[in-house]
């Protein structure tokens, strides 16, 4: 083995193991956009539920005030919201 290369075998070895270790601490793209996408699908949800909520307390009050489903601007909201939660 030639002397050069015994010397700086060691520092060779030391770069490789640090750009290993390196490597493997990275998170990949992918993995943080589905992590990003996961927050955002869950508070889309929340939001979702929330408005659920609301619309069948609209649609309640309307029933006790008389009005029927098919005239409420509302039941076709809740209708929509139920079938997004359901998604």
């Amino acid at each position: 083995m030639n002397i050069t290369y015994k010397r700086y075998l060691p520092a060779l070895a030391t770069v490789f193991a640090f750009a290993a270790v390196t490597a493997h601490a990275q998170t990949s793209p992918a993995v943080s956009q589905d992590k990003a996408q996961m927050q955002s699908d869950k508070a889309d949800l929340k939001r979702d539920e929330k408005q659920l909520k609301d619309d069948k307390a609209t649609m309640k009050s309307d029933k006790a005030s008389g009005k029927m489903a098919a005239e409420s601007k509302d039941s076709a909201k809740v209708y929509e919201d139920k079938q997004n939660i359901k998604a």
